[in-house]
Order: C-alpha cells, then structure tokens, then sequence
C-alpha cells in the first residue's frame, strides 16, 4: 500500500506539472499574441478564443492532478516528527494553494483578449468588466503566491542543515541535488520577476510570464518529489542525523 501510494503521487505530481506547460500550442497556434509586450499567457484562455477550452482543460485536469499529490502526501504525513518537517508542510500547503487555484483559473477565464480585441477592457480591477475577469485576477494572484511559498520554502529547505538524504535513495546524486538548488533559485527569481512585471514597464510580459510559467511547470514535475515524505519509518533517522525528505522509499 506504501509503495502504491508513492507511486501513485509521483505520477499525479509528474503530469500535474506537465499539464500545466500547456501554452506552447498558443504561440503554435496564435504566434502574434507573443509578439505584443503585454500579452498574457491568460489570453488564451479567454472565452473569445475559439481554443480557450483546450487550455481550460489543461488546466483544470492540472491543478487536479496537482490537488490529489498534496491530499496523498499530507494525509500520509509520518506520525513521526523529523527535522524540517513543518518546512515540508508549508510547502506541500502552498502547493495545495497552487493546485486550487489553478482550477478556479479554469472555472472563472478572461472573458476577452486584449491583444487580440481592441475594445477588450482588462483594466486591473475595473468592477465595470464580467465578474469571472475580477476573480481570474485573484486566482491568478493565489496561484502565484502558492507557487511563490513552495520556492521560497524548498530554497530556504534546501540551503539549511535540515536537509539530508538516506543513502538507500535511488535520487541521492550530489550533482542533482545541486542542480536542484540551482533551478529552484532561478525559478524563484523568475517568479518574483513575474510579480513585479505588471507594474515595471521595462519588463516585457510576453517574455517573462512564457519563462516564469516555464520554470514552474518543470519544477512541480521534477522537483517536487524530492520533498515527499519517507511513507515508512524503516531505517530512520538516529537523533543526530537529520530529516529523511527527499527520498523514495526503499525498495
């Protein structure tokens, strides 16, 4: 049952992850949206736009997919207290945050595209405009807090001594763990960059929100998983030695 359920989250956070890297099929099928500054990633979503349904459906099955690791992970949560794990509870809170978040985006879509339609009105909370246009502005800001939390968190996880590996994993390379701490720097600078473009002229939306979107998808798909909890107390820890996330479970 362990051994099920592990794979099982492994394989809901893996396509959640890569569901969510949906919008290369828009510069695919609309290649001039990305050329305007300001476009959103969002616009594809729009209900003006004859695909938006294709987008809203990977969306939707992604924050799902997404939603379902967390419950697996959170409700198989050890008993057992470890180091860092209020840590990897915060983590896995805002990757819950990110999940819900991401099917509410699909519920409540722009109601038009801006690039695409001059008389499109997506002024920042203009409450004159449909009210799915006002939620999707909020959802859309919880989805990037949730994905803000998860980042900020590993990285302050993963540059502390509360981070240990067992030696039975069959993840423990000290080049990709490395390569970890990397990518999860920069997809934190992405995503703080994401933040701020909507009120810093200079930073072009159509080139930052591709990369930040990008870089969040890999993340949650190939790195995520490093932060699950051991599903067994097999072979823990000894008090000395520190937390057992990060691994999978032995064989």
């Amino acid at each position: 049952m362990f051994k099920f359920t592990f794979h099982l989250r492994n394989l809901f956070i893996i396509l959640g992850g890569f569901l969510y890297l949906s919008w290369p099929l828009g510069w695919l099928w609309y290649p001039s949206f990305f050329q305007a500054p300001t476009f959103y990633l969002s616009e594809l979503t729009a209900l003006s736009q004859p695909t938006s349904w294709v987008f809203r459906t990977a969306d939707f099955l992604s924050g799902l997919l997404i939603l379902l690791a967390v419950s697996l992970v959170l409700l198989k949560f050890p008993n057992r207290s470890q180091a860092g794990a209020s840590l990897v509870k915060v983590l896995w809170a805002g990757m819950g945050l990110f999940g819900l978040a991401t099917v509410l985006d699909s519920f409540f879509p722009m109601s038009c595209s801006p690039t695409a339609e001059a008389i499109c009105n997506q002024k920042f909370l203009d409450f004159s405009r449909p009210i799915t246009d006002t939620v999707h502005e909020f959802t859309s800001s919880f989805a990037q807090l949730g994905i803000i939390t998860v980042l900020f968190t590993a990285l302050v996880f993963l540059f502390s001594q509360r981070y240990a590996h067992a030696k039975s994993s069959r993840y423990a390379f000290p080049k990709v763990f490395l390569a970890i701490r990397i990518f999860t720097l920069f997809a934190l600078s992405t995503s703080l960059l994401l933040a701020a473009a909507p009120f810093v002229s200079f930073l072009p939306m159509n080139i930052v929100q591709p990369l930040g979107v990008t870089t969040w998808a890999l993340w949650i798909a190939l790195c995520s998983r490093f932060f699950f909890p051991l599903l067994s107390i097999e072979n823990t820890a000894l008090p000395d030695n520190p937390a057992l996330y990060g691994t999978v479970l032995n064989d």
